[in-house]
């Protein structure tokens, strides 16, 4: 017992092959796309827990783990965002204080931001969607 207190993996394995789990498991997969633990017994969730705690708990933080990814994506983006509206003020201060050629460098390191805020952009995306994939399998 001191081994599936210490390793979550392995308890989880183990019980897999009582068929109660295997009830459970087709249970959760109808509801995975909103709930995605709360049919399994925590013990299989939390090492050395036992059946009365609350499943809606773990749910929550999975969930919660989720937004703060989002939020914090968001606030990646908005930063970026930000910057690229400092660029372009700064390419129209530019515009009636300097020369054409150096415009067009200035609009052409705010294009690249702006290249790069739609790549990080999407690279949150694709962790958010990786995330709740394998949170759902």
């Amino acid at each position: 017992m001191s081994t599936q207190q210490l390793n979550p993996f392995t308890s989880r394995h183990h019980q897999q092959k009582k068929p109660a789990l295997n009830a459970v498991k087709k249970k959760t997969d109808i509801i995975t796309d909103k709930y995605i633990l709360i049919h399994v017994p925590c013990n299989s969730i939390i090492p050395g827990q036992q059946r009365n705690g609350s499943c809606a708990v773990v749910v929550v933080v999975v969930k919660v783990v989720v937004v703060v990814v989002i939020l914090i994506g968001a606030a990646v983006v908005v930063a970026a965002a930000v910057v690229v509206v400092v660029g372009i003020v700064v390419v129209v201060v530019v515009v009636v204080v300097v020369e054409v050629v150096v415009v067009v460098v200035v609009v052409a390191v705010v294009v690249a931001v702006a290249v790069a805020v739609a790549v990080s952009a999407a690279i949150v995306v694709v962790v958010i969607v990786v995330v709740s994939y394998v949170q759902a399998a």
